[in-house]
């Protein structure tokens, strides 16, 4: 039953939300690489996988990754959100380096 889960992209995503909340940013990487091989057309999967990188302190990853979120998600209103968690993200580091 474990190895047939952990060949859903689904199962995958749950599991990088876990591992996001828990602090893992890379086990949440890890699980999200696949996830999105597997379903490229899944925005939120693309947006967690930027703020794994953007929580391990790779901008630059984490802003790739919020672009390919926005490229494949159809709804004005999901790109915004995902936009705008990115940005609010993005401030609080910045206030945390000063």
């Amino acid at each position: 039953v474990e190895s047939h889960r952990m060949h859903n992209p689904y199962y995958r995503y749950r599991a990088a939300q876990a591992d996001f909340v828990n602090g893992d940013y890379d086990a949440a990487i890890e699980n999200l690489k696949y996830a999105v091989h597997e379903r490229k057309n899944e925005g939120s999967f693309y947006m967690l996988m930027s703020l794994s990188y953007l929580m391990k302190g790779d901008r630059e990853a984490a802003q790739r990754w919020t672009k390919k979120a926005e490229e494949v998600t159809h709804k004005p209103a999901d790109r915004q959100k995902y936009n705008s968690k990115y940005e609010m993200l993005m401030g609080l580091q910045k206030a945390g380096e000063n």
